[in-house]
């Protein structure tokens, strides 16, 4: 007799090794487990912590600010706190959130830092990620965290503002030009026209 049941399909999410070279981030599975691209097989790989030697502390971005990966003799460790963390490796420490970080100074040693915890003064904090500033929240006081423009990078990180996301927004490349990065006066509108199209027949 055949067999009349329909195959059932349900819906799960991707395993890391799934994902796409460029989204290995985007796994969000156990708390304790990171999703990177690995260089050797140059695919999506899920480590944890404990498993990375003492050099690879940094590679475990950091989604908690009391869950910190950071150097125990040859292996790594969770720390709950930035003020736990040695002098060498204090600012080596990279949140998930761009408004984060970790940083040393003689006085207080290590501390964390957030962008949105100023009350002024925002400038004083400069985040990691070179694409975004820490400014003043005019309506609501306080500071918040937003992305530079083009031409507030420095020279060398003009490619940087290239993502996705902005090209599609701004509509021009970001270039290095004398020295200072400015948007191309060429807008990508047809390119992009023409780049939807071919992968529409492709």
């Amino acid at each position: 007799m055949l067999n009349d049941e329909k195959t059932q399909c349900e819906l799960r999410d991707k395993e890391c090794e799934e994902f796409d070279i460029s989204k290995c981030d985007d796994y969000t599975g156990n708390v304790d487990e990171r999703c990177i691209l690995d260089s050797s097989s140059n695919k999506c790989k899920l480590i944890r912590c404990q498993d990375l030697s003492s050099s690879e502390c940094s590679k475990f971005i950091t989604r908690h600010r009391d869950q910190i990966c950071a150097p125990s003799g040859n292996k790594c460790e969770f720390k709950t706190s930035c003020s736990e963390l040695s002098k060498d490796f204090c600012e080596k420490v990279i949140f998930s959130n761009e408004g984060y970080k970790c940083s040393y100074s003689t006085e207080n040693g290590c501390e964390f830092l957030s962008c949105e915890d100023l009350e002024s003064n925002c400038g004083q904090f400069v985040p990691l990620d070179p694409l975004y500033k820490c400014i003043p929240d005019k309506e609501d006081g306080g500071c918040y965290l937003e992305y530079k423009d083009c031409e507030e990078l420095s020279k060398g990180q003009c490619d940087l503002f290239n993502t996705e996301d902005n090209l599609e927004d701004v509509g021009k490349r970001c270039i290095e030009d004398d020295g200072k990065c400015v948007l191309d006066s060429k807008r990508l509108d047809i390119s992009l026209f023409l780049l939807s199209l071919f992968l529409f027949l492709f």
